[in-house]
């Protein structure tokens, strides 16, 4: 279901960066969530836009496979 994959990716975000580890406070996180885009987390993160989305993409298919 989507509500494991989506917390799955949740927890794997922080293992990408440190910076990451703030999702895991749920003020933080609903704050980010409404004004996050792609480029903000990737940048936070120190990644090329495209590394982020490969890795998260990577991680969907490796949950899916389940």
């Amino acid at each position: 279901p989507y509500t494991t994959l989506f917390r799955s990716i949740k927890e794997f975000m922080p293992t990408l960066s440190p910076t990451y580890k703030k999702l895991m406070d749920p003020v933080q996180y609903m704050i980010m969530s409404k004004v996050a885009t792609l480029d903000m987390i990737a940048m936070r993160g120190g990644f090329p836009v495209e590394e982020i989305i490969e890795k998260i993409s990577e991680k969907i298919k490796s949950e899916e496979n389940k």
